[in-house]
């Protein structure tokens, strides 16, 4: 329903992450409800034996690469990504012929910039609140959306944010340097615009 079936096809295994390390208690409704954070989830589902048992892991699908990347680089920069309380290992489920040759690409950044009006912020210290992080970013640019996503247990923001600016000169801005604040080095990232369907989360 994101009107880009022609690129999906194409770059799926670029767009699908294997999710490993999952607790064998984790549903599929869990499981979605985790990765409904990161904007442009297709599809999420935990891998089932024949007995329905879950199987350990599972399998989720981005609207594009970059979105995909963000699951990755919150899960290096931000600490490993839990569910339950329990760590799991989110990698790029590259096809199987590929994975020798591709073994540290999925903790690899895309270094080819691309226009966007988006940014992915992690390493948030858990005390800093959106004002927080509209207060700083706002020298770069007008701010129209800043959004902390919340733990799905916890309910307590993930120490990752999102922010949509007006313009993508000011994005290339906040990517000029690194930043330095609330006593530590955040990561930042380009992220992709979101799908054409109202600008919401």
């Amino acid at each position: 329903f994101f009107g880009t079936a022609g690129m999906a096809t194409a770059d799926v295994q670029d767009r699908k992450l294997i999710i490993l390390g999952l607790g064998y208690a984790v549903g599929d409704e869990e499981f979605t409800a985790f990765f409904q954070v990161y904007e442009g989830l297709e599809s999420a589902e935990v891998m089932r034996a024949p007995d329905r048992r879950s199987r350990g892991f599972g399998f989720v699908t981005f609207t594009t690469p970059a979105q995909a990347q963000a699951v990755l680089t919150d899960h290096a920069t931000n600490g490993p990504l839990q569910i339950r309380g329990r760590q799991i290992d989110p990698q790029l489920a590259v096809p199987r012929g590929e994975v020798l040759s591709n073994k540290s690409h999925a903790h690899v950044p895309s270094a080819v910039p691309f226009a966007t009006k988006r940014i992915f912020v992690g390493r948030l210290p858990p005390t800093v609140t959106t004002e927080d992080v509209k207060a700083y970013f706002e020298k770069y640019g007008t701010i129209l959306d800043c959004f902390l996503p919340l733990d799905f247990h916890s309910k307590r923001p993930r120490s990752i944010a999102f922010i949509t600016f007006s313009s993508t000169e000011a994005v290339d801005r906040v990517m000029e340097h690194p930043h330095e604040v609330w006593g530590r080095s955040i990561a930042v990232d380009r992220a992709e615009p979101k799908a054409e369907a109202g600008g919401q989360w």
